[in-house]
């Protein structure tokens, strides 16, 4: 059975850890926490998730509680309880309409009060919102660095109080496909130069989400594999030749 257990502040920075060291789409994933600062009491100021992520087709009803999963009465002790919600439509209905005011909220007090939040498609597992503003660049900041803590923000603050939550992924100006469309490009271009050279390249200043694309986007290359090693702000991601390659 292939898994690995990932500790973040965040659930969704757990899971792109965890989806870039397994280097599987996130549909063929099991995710579940093993503990979850909102919902286990006793656990100290900044204490961080814990979830276990595996391959779903390897899957053996594994020890933890699923994502999917709602709170046993012992994991709300001493915590707001979460919203009884067992629709589907409905928890993602409000669990969007939350993140739709927080985006709006959040970016008038960055000054672009011009803004517009808009949903533009849901999943059982995601909400894209869009912002159209003429402030876009300031809404993305340097390296999308702006966009990323917006959203990251905005995830929190929408997900709170429910057991099963949804990613949220903003957007403005269509930057993010653009960045990965040139995400995918990069991994092209370094395959093509270690193929050459014959020898590792290595890419730094990645987050985990943006070595997970590139992991993506090189898996069925066969002249090169990728790898990403060290720990934290330090992690890099390798991309080797592989003997096929010579």
């Amino acid at each position: 059975m292939r898994s690995v257990e990932v500790s973040d502040k965040t659930i969704e920075a757990a899971k792109e850890a965890a989806l870039e060291q397994l280097g599987v789409p996130e549909d063929r994933v099991q995710f579940e926490v093993l503990r979850s600062p909102d919902t286990a009491a006793g656990l100290p100021s900044g204490a961080e998730y814990v979830i276990r992520a595996t391959i779903a087709e390897d899957a053996d009803s594994p020890e933890g509680t699923s994502m999917t999963d709602k709170a046993s009465p012992a994991q709300t002790d001493g915590f707001p309880e979460a919203p009884q919600i067992s629709d589907r439509d409905s928890r993602l209905q409000q669990i969007a309409e939350r993140a739709c005011q927080l985006t709006t909220d959040i970016i008038g007090l960055m000054g672009a009060a011009d803004g517009k939040v808009t949903l533009t498609g849901t999943t059982d597992r995601e909400i894209a919102l869009d912002i159209s503003t003429e402030n876009a660049g300031m809404i993305i900041g340097r390296h999308g660095d702006t966009l990323d803590a917006l959203q990251l923000i905005v995830a929190i603050g929408a997900n709170k109080g429910f057991i099963e939550g949804a990613r949220v992924i903003l957007d403005t100006e269509g930057y993010r496909s653009r960045h990965v469309e040139s995400l995918q490009d990069m991994a092209r271009s370094y395959a093509d130069r270690a193929r050459e050279k014959d020898q590792e390249l290595v890419i730094e200043g990645l987050n985990a989400y943006e070595r997970r694309i590139i992991h993506m986007t090189l898996r069925d290359d066969p002249d090169v594999e990728t790898y990403s090693e060290g720990d934290g702000n330090d992690r890099v991601l390798v991309i080797s030749p592989t003997a096929t390659a010579s």
